[in-house]
């Protein structure tokens, strides 16, 4: 689960910071900081419903029945389209061979979404290059999604290794040489396991912000989250929870 919050970086008026925390007994201590924007969790899925009055940011759902609810009770939404686009082959992901029919249909249905503010863009995906998407094909999406719609807000999250080593999961080299021109939010994925808080940032500062242009954001995923799903990465020690505190304030 994620809080997406805004904080300044070098290159761009506005970017986004997201604490994971995770969920116990123990009351959390409220936290009130002015310069926070945007705020939510990662696949909030059926609890979507549980986050009215303090998270204000959907991105990776794709139930489009749900978005006028969603967004009534104060949600920004981009829409999850990741499907819509890549499947997945023997070396990982792959360009639909029909993305274009699917992102036809997309549009279709999100133009009036968007004119009516129930969604502000749209979120291509997680990991991509990491999980074998070859570079040329992520600018091939964004373009797509862009050519539809000017000024929406697009965004992908991706993971580090794609910086800090050019390649992807399966050892092939990347040539990640820019955060493609049409999107406007990226991300890194960077947990506990692999470093610190610390690192995190200087990944971010030293390897992603040369390889963007000025008009773009990032959102900050701390080193740090909640699963029962991988006991290596639970956060349920009393330093873990203290840290992610820490971090919020």
């Amino acid at each position: 689960m994620i809080f997406l919050f805004t904080m300044t970086q070098l290159f761009s008026v506005f970017a986004a910071f997201s604490l994971m925390f995770c969920i116990s007994a123990t009351p959390v201590p409220s936290i009130k900081n002015t310069n926070l924007k945007y705020f939510g969790f990662w696949q909030t899925d059926v609890y979507t419903s549980e986050l009215y009055g303090w998270a204000n940011l959907l991105f990776f759902e794709s139930n489009t029945t749900m978005f006028p609810t969603w967004h009534s009770n104060g949600f920004n939404i981009l829409w999850n389209v990741e499907d819509n686009f890549f499947t997945s082959v023997s070396q990982g992901l792959s360009l639909r061979p029909d993305y274009a029919q699917q992102w036809e249909a997309v549009a279709t249905a999100a133009e009036p979404m968007l004119a009516n503010g129930t969604i502000f863009g749209f979120f291509l995906g997680d990991e991509l290059t990491w999980n074998g998407l070859p570079y040329d094909q992520l600018v091939t999406a964004v373009k797509t999604v862009r050519a539809s719609f000017p000024t929406a807000t697009i965004y992908y999250n991706e993971a580090y290794p794609v910086f800090t080593e050019d390649v992807n999961s399966y050892g092939v080299k990347i040539n990640y040489d820019a955060v493609p021109a049409p999107f406007d939010w990226i991300s890194i994925d960077f947990y506990p396991d692999e470093g610190t808080f610390a690192q995190g940032q200087q990944i971010y500062t030293t390897l992603l912000y040369p390889k963007m242009a000025p008009h773009q954001q990032v959102l900050y995923v701390p080193p740090a989250y909640g699963t029962t799903n991988n006991p290596s990465h639970f956060c349920g020690d009393p330093d873990c929870s203290a840290a992610m505190v820490q971090w919020a304030q």
